[in-house]
């Protein structure tokens, strides 16, 4: 993968932006793993949904946002949900500003849990999901993404060592589900979802 100067200085700003304003993000590790999961996800798929759910400032979403753009499918949305309403604001003003070619990036300043009951009411299906909200809520988030997700959809969890997310982990090893941790510094759980 080779980024284009452009995407670089935006990329670095939003991460420096990030961290100047304390709010948590992803390292780029992470989000090379974002990037290339959803490049290939892409290019096998197309019209492909995904969701951030606690998207903070936009540095995540812009991975995947770029990850999609860049693949092969014809179109794709993104929807970042941050529960901030001042993350949510600064997110908007970020990603309006991406240059992307096929892929649409929508704010949403609400609780992803409210989020996703609400997806569920409205039938919506989700391609690629990628959580980073407080680890404790992992499982419930899991259990309202069973009822969105498209079969063989992706949803990756951040920070897979943090001992919160060990529920989670438990719930899918005694429903038998097949998972792996990307070994990421932080590391991030990805489901593939039957």
């Amino acid at each position: 993968m080779v980024f284009s100067s452009d995407f670089l200085r935006i990329i670095r700003s939003v991460l420096k932006e990030s961290r100047r304003s304390l709010v948590p993000s992803i390292g780029e590790d992470d989000g090379l793993v974002l990037y290339t999961i959803s490049y290939l996800y892409g290019s096998i798929n197309e019209n492909i949904t995904a969701i951030d759910l606690g998207a903070g400032i936009g540095y995540s979403t812009i991975w995947i946002a770029k990850g999609i753009d860049d693949s092969y499918s014809s179109s794709g949305e993104v929807i970042a949900v941050e529960m901030k309403k001042e993350r949510a604001i600064k997110a908007k003003e970020i990603l309006s500003k991406l240059p992307l070619k096929k892929t649409l990036i929508k704010v949403l300043n609400t609780d992803a849990i409210i989020f996703l009951r609400g997806l569920t009411s409205e039938g919506k299906r989700i391609d690629l999901a990628f959580v980073d909200i407080d680890k404790f809520l992992y499982l419930d988030v899991f259990l309202l993404l069973k009822k969105v997700m498209k079969e063989n959809g992706v949803v990756l969890f951040h920070n897979a060592y943090f001992p919160s997310a060990n529920k989670l982990i438990t719930y899918l090893n005694e429903h038998n589900y097949n998972y792996t941790i990307v070994p990421t510094s932080e590391g991030i759980i990805m489901i593939i979802m039957k």
